[in-house]
């Protein structure tokens, strides 16, 4: 009977040394993990991107720029004249909040009462918004003992977009890029492999049918069902959680058939580059949902991860999507300031469409 059962043994474990994709998926992916959950779970901000905006150009207002320019918590971006030009870097995303230093700023802070200095904050993004703020109070706290002048200063913050930082309206945005991922390179992934699997492949191609068929015909229930999640998403969203839509739901779709259409790419070139559905589903969870979630900003800020993962976060899909549909449903931002990202997630997409394409042969091998 023991002889049986390593005959057995042995027997499946060559097998698995046979899958070579499998094994290496089965002993990379706990490193990964780690590798994932040690440097992305981090709420700790470092280079904040901010605007300054300096109308009292004061020895004072300069000095203390200097000191937030060497701190390692604050980049300054920019240096406007005015502050409705520093709200474009936040409407756009370019910064992630405006420092205003009021004219007579240091004369004020000369006098008993003392004088204020105004945050201004990007509210879509209510985790980072919330741990900036309290960074900056702990800057000036800090600074005012290194100052050649104690001021008596104090902070007027003000949130934008999301003003009482409803983290509502940061998390359910985002899950749309989530569960689009999910449904489109997650379950497309599996499709053709299942084909193959269960061997109705070689059915199929019996038939008169040409390669990009089999592929639009495959991927296209998706779509439709992708969409629909999309709508469902915001239109709950906004009725239940009274999540705010400014911008244009036109726009808002048209974008995200961009990002859908990505996806599905991502599916269809991993589909067809592996012969079984477990495989498939192991390697679309490892390289698209998990990063989706812990890469792409949809949680941890991805300014807060090393820089090595701030360059992979640009490689994921979901980043990109992410900036689009949260900054059409909370800020109202149309296609001139998105669209840059939306030509990134077509490119992704025609870059994967093609991988797809060219593994994917009308013979079976």
């Amino acid at each position: 009977m023991k002889s049986k059962i390593i005959i057995l043994a042995v027997k499946e474990s060559r097998h698995i040394l046979r899958d070579p994709r499998t094994l290496t998926i089965i002993l990379l992916l706990p490193i990964i993990m780690i590798l994932l959950y040690g440097y992305a779970i981090n709420l700790d901000l470092k280079n904040i991107p901010v605007v300054v905006v300096d109308y009292d150009n004061s020895a004072l207002s300069r000095q203390m720029v200097e000191k937030m320019t060497a701190s390692k918590y604050f980049s300054v971006v920019a240096r406007p004249q005015e502050v409705y030009k520093a709200g474009d870097y936040i409407y756009s995303s370019r910064a992630m909040g405006i420092v205003v230093f009021p004219k007579g700023f240091q004369n004020d802070s000369q006098k008993r009462e003392g004088t204020s200095i105004q945050f201004i904050l990007d509210g879509s993004d209510a985790n980072t918004a919330t741990i900036a703020s309290g960074y900056f109070e702990a800057f000036l706290g800090d600074l005012k003992g290194g100052l050649s002048s104690a001021a008596p200063f104090s902070i007027k913050p003000r949130i934008l977009y999301n003003p009482e930082l409803e983290s509502v309206n940061f998390i359910v945005p985002g899950l749309s890029a989530i569960f689009i991922m999910l449904i489109c390179a997650l379950l497309t992934s599996a499709t053709i492999a299942r084909e193959k699997e269960t061997g109705t492949m070689e059915l199929i191609l019996t038939t008169p049918i040409r390669a990009y068929q089999v592929l639009i015909g495959k991927v296209l229930p998706y779509i439709v069902i992708a969409v629909l999640i999309c709508i469902t998403i915001v239109t709950f969203s906004h009725f239940w959680f009274q999540v705010p839509v400014v911008g244009k739901c036109v726009v808002l779709l048209s974008m995200t058939l961009g990002y859908v259409f990505c996806a599905l790419s991502i599916g269809i070139a991993i589909s067809a580059a592996v012969k079984t559905q477990q495989v498939a589903m192991t390697m679309a969870q490892a390289t698209t949902m998990l990063p989706s979630v812990m890469l792409s900003g949809f949680i941890f800020p991805v300014a807060s991860m090393p820089l090595p993962l701030q360059w992979i976060s640009k490689a994921m899909p979901a980043t990109y999507y992410i900036k689009i549909i949260r900054g059409i449903m909370l800020k109202g931002v149309g296609w001139h300031a998105l669209w840059p990202d939306f030509a990134v997630l077509v490119a992704m997409g025609l870059f994967f469409l093609f991988l797809g394409m060219r593994k994917f042969s009308t013979r079976l091998t």
